[in-house]
């Protein structure tokens, strides 16, 4: 179940991790329970996780280019 509160916190947690020294592991333990928290399933989770990785990536390559 993706809403507006998922979107929100990928957005914020993927700008803390391009812009302060956070650490990955601290942050996905806490998406983890917000989420699951608000009503979200472990399979979003997962894909909060992916979708997460991918913007950190894509930020990445945008820098090689």
């Amino acid at each position: 179940m993706k809403d507006d509160h998922y979107y929100d916190l990928l957005k914020e947690v993927t700008d803390r991790l391009l812009t302060k020294n956070t650490n990955i592991t601290e942050e996905m333990e806490g998406v983890k329970n917000i989420l699951l928290s608000s009503g979200h399933d472990l399979d979003d989770v997962k894909n909060f996780k992916e979708e997460l990785n991918k913007n950190i990536a894509d930020f990445f390559s945008g820098l090689a280019t």
